[in-house]
């Protein structure tokens, strides 16, 4: 009788492993599956005619797979996105804030206009970010503070002020 308790409780443990194993990568694949949609909407802010360069981000690609996406080893969530210098158009999505694994941001030497969406202050693993050479204009989002793994920040050759409260 003890050996069958023993077995029993084993195996109602095994059961609880397995199940918590199983929760936390549907819920990995769901927060994946975020990161995929985020960068589908940012790819929609950018011009028609300067999409070219981003041809892999679609849907018969893993987002990890596309150009200029990193994505960690052990979760498979987005972490860098080097887009720099691509002659990419049209406007930095919000949406971009919503990539809450991403470490590095390089949106340098291209030609987003508008303003810097103050979403990319939810980014608060953000390591690196460049959106310099481009025609940003207005003010720095106060909301950038929130970054406060910022390490790297460059803005150069824009059209922008200072600081102002959101």
């Amino acid at each position: 009788m003890k050996l069958f308790l023993l077995l029993a409780f084993n195996i109602l443990i095994l059961f609880r492993i397995l199940d918590a194993r199983f929760s936390y990568h549907e819920a990995s694949k769901v927060d994946g599956n975020a990161d995929r949609k985020a960068l589908l909407v940012f790819k929609s802010q950018v011009s028609a005619n300067n999409r070219l360069a981003l041809v892999s981000w679609n849907d018969s690609t893993p987002a990890c797979q596309w150009k200029g996406v990193t994505c960690g080893r052990k979760h498979k969530r987005v972490t860098g996105l080097d887009l720099g210098g691509l002659e990419l158009g049209g406007i930095i999505s919000p949406a971009i804030g919503n990539l809450s694994f991403l470490r590095s941001l390089n949106l340098g030497e291209n030609s987003f206009s508008g303003t810097i969406p103050k979403e990319v202050g939810m980014l608060s693993r953000l390591q690196e970010l460049n959106m310099s050479y481009n025609n940003l204009r207005g003010v720095i989002p106060t909301s950038l503070s929130n970054c406060s793994r910022l390490v790297t920040l460059v803005l150069t050759s824009n059209n922008l002020g200072g600081f102002r409260r959101l």
